[in-house]
């Protein structure tokens, strides 16, 4: 999308804005920076901004970039100073926000996965736009539309604007800012939830006065529930604090065992179906569907375990849920035309255009080598990972058979890494989604790489998620 140029800075303001080929042509474009003065009495703030080509075809995801860049974009740096009452740019900056929301909408459409990692970029659009009417076009347009209609961008959102409404580092207008927009998210996450509740409690009521008995008193509305995901990662964090109390390193599993059924599986009585399978993308034997929801059963007990740290505590945990059957779009229709919707569908394939092969890494990489795992014969030998000498399906199958939920068609497995007391869980979740992009470049290229990146949800500043590399090798 842009290479980048060094190039003095000019009084004129005319940078001559040109890309240097290796051949020693040129074009128009690039990715240029204007790092702050070393006069420390200067307050020229830190600025870049990525600039395209005019004649470049840009796809959704380059829009998006190019649009969100442009309106965080500031022509005068002594605007970055002004009261935010004065940040009110040229009606140019609503037209941009606008064209920003078509790609954005257009990228959802067509490519539900890439769109969840614009979330923070279109979170700090929101917080630090210069223009306060582009910041609203992006909220109400996007976000809140995205919030109500789709439960996992909603559920990013959320997270996203907690991280800065906890941070001690934001500014306290912002903290302020993140936090009312945080509620708003709220309100369209629970909205669900609570309409589910209370249509199960008229139900209960109703068979109560058919019984003849009285009906049980309804529970007041907890105004910090936002959806039982979100409550989930919640304890998680709370417990993660809980355990770094414990000294003694050697008691900490038992605590942790504990504080899973008291803070959670004691507590967890909410079957709204939420997007849990986005948080362990590849842990089901196929990739959940943009939009896929589960209900959480329970987090099992016995694979809670709490992994190495001197100074502080992350530990794994695995959930069990139950998928929520999607209807098939198509199922409706008969005759010639479903027929033909049908037969036009895409089929799953086996083959990954990263490798050639299946998908997920080859066999033997790099050629001619052997991987450790096919190295070595029988369980006593096998290289120890996450679950230590069990790979992540046997795992699944013994708790499979030991669960009360097992029997259940769709009822599967997410295992995750909680961390808590952590320094900053948002620099690890930009590391993440930089290494998508790479996915996403390789992927266009097909070089002869393969990379799997792991997902991190930062669910607030200190704290977060982390999918499970299921089996992996551990160098330790």
């Amino acid at each position: 999308m842009g290479q980048c140029v060094a190039r003095e800075p000019r009084d004129d303001g005319d940078w001559g804005e040109q890309l240097l080929h290796k051949d020693g042509s040129r074009s128009e474009g690039g990715l240029w920076c204007n790092a702050q003065s070393k006069d420390p009495t200067s307050s020229s703030p830190f600025q870049f901004r990525i600039r395209f080509g005019r004649a470049t075809a840009l796809d959704s995801e380059a829009k998006v970039v190019k649009g969100l860049m442009d309106l965080l974009w500031v022509d005068n740096p002594t605007l970055q100073k002004a009261d935010s009452s004065s940040l009110r740019l040229p009606s140019s900056s609503q037209a941009i926000a606008k064209q920003c929301v078509n790609s954005l909408k257009a990228l959802r459409a067509s490519q539900g996965d890439t769109v969840l990692d614009f979330v923070v970029p279109v979170v700090n659009v929101v917080l630090h736009a210069p223009c306060l009417d582009a910041r609203e076009l992006i909220w109400d347009s996007f976000v809140l539309e995205s919030a109500k209609t789709d439960s996992s961008l909603g559920h990013l959102f959320f997270w996203a604007l907690r991280a800065v409404e906890t941070s001690p580092t934001a500014e306290a207008s912002v903290q302020v800012d993140a936090r009312r927009r945080m509620y708003a998210v709220q309100g369209a996450l629970c909205s669900k939830a609570l309409l589910k509740t209370t249509l199960r409690q008229l139900e209960e009521a109703n068979e109560a006065v058919k019984r003849g008995v009285r009906p049980q008193e309804v529970p007041r509305t907890d105004p910090k529930k936002v959806s039982p995901l979100v409550d989930i990662c919640e304890r998680l964090h709370y417990i993660g604090e809980e355990i770094v109390k414990v000294k003694d390193r050697s008691e900490r599993l038992d605590v942790l065992r504990n504080l899973v059924d008291k803070e959670i599986n004691q507590k967890l009585k909410d079957d709204t179906p939420v997007p849990a399978q986005m948080l362990a993308p590849h842990a089901g034997p196929t990739k959940p569907s943009p939009g896929a929801t589960a209900s959480v059963l329970k987090v099992t007990r016995s694979e809670a375990k709490v992994l190495s740290s001197k100074a502080r505590a992350p530990y794994l945990v695995v959930m069990e849920v139950e998928q929520v059957q999607q209807p098939d779009k198509n199922s409706g229709k008969r005759g010639f035309l479903g027929c033909l919707c049908r037969s036009r569908q895409s089929k799953p394939s086996n083959t990954n255009r990263l490798t050639g092969g299946s998908r997920g890494p080859p066999h033997h990489w790099p050629p001619g080598e052997s991987s450790p795992a096919t190295s070595r014969n029988g369980r006593d030998n096998r290289p120890k990972g996450a679950f230590h000498d069990e790979t992540w399906p046997e795992v699944v199958e013994r708790v499979r058979k030991s669960s009360e939920y097992g029997q259940r068609p769709n009822w599967g497995m997410i295992p995750l890494i909680v961390k808590s007391n952590a320094d900053d869980v948002r620099q690890e979740e930009l590391a993440y989604r930089l290494l998508k992009w790479f996915e996403r470049v390789f992927r266009r290229h097909n070089p002869k790489l393969w990379l799997q990146p792991f997902l991190i949800v930062a669910t607030t500043h200190d704290g977060g998620v982390l999918e499970v590399v299921s089996n992996a090798i551990s160098i330790s």
